[in-house]
């Protein structure tokens, strides 16, 4: 996922304790060399089945204030607080965010304008969803 605040990267772990390790590889990037990435913290999901909250991908929202993490079966959003100035990991309790029901849930991001959610799953022949987000200011 890559904060359009900063423009750096994170890379989400895959985990089946209910949390995921979070790494960053801070911008600019230079494809010449190698880069280490620094550990960045952590998130929590609430407590759920592990098919809930094994991370499979995760973007940030256009104006950086979101971050949605897929698992196989859901989306959990994470807010930023308007007093977090600072690019960091968002700090909230996630918002559970039902997603179109898929074999394998594999891919998630936002639409261009932060109005969608749009997911994919794993195999083939697969279908592309647009999850509109209802109650949104956006």
């Amino acid at each position: 996922a890559i904060d359009p605040l900063s423009g750096d990267a994170y890379i989400l772990t895959k985990q089946r304790d209910g949390r995921c390790d979070v790494f960053r590889l801070a911008a600019p990037w230079d494809g010449s060399k190698v880069s280490m990435l620094e550990a960045a913290g952590s998130l929590q999901f609430p407590a759920a089945a592990p098919i809930h909250t094994i991370v499979t991908a995760a973007d940030f929202s256009p104006d950086g204030r979101e971050l949605i993490v897929r698992s196989y079966t859901c989306g959990w959003l994470f807010s930023r607080t308007a007093r977090e100035s600072t690019p960091k990991l968002p700090a909230s309790s996630p918002q559970r965010i039902v997603l179109a029901a898929e074999p394998q849930g594999e891919a998630v991001c936002f639409s261009a304008d932060g109005r969608c959610l749009l997911t994919i799953s794993e195999g083939s022949p697969t279908q592309l969803f647009e999850c509109r987000r209802c109650g949104s200011d956006r």
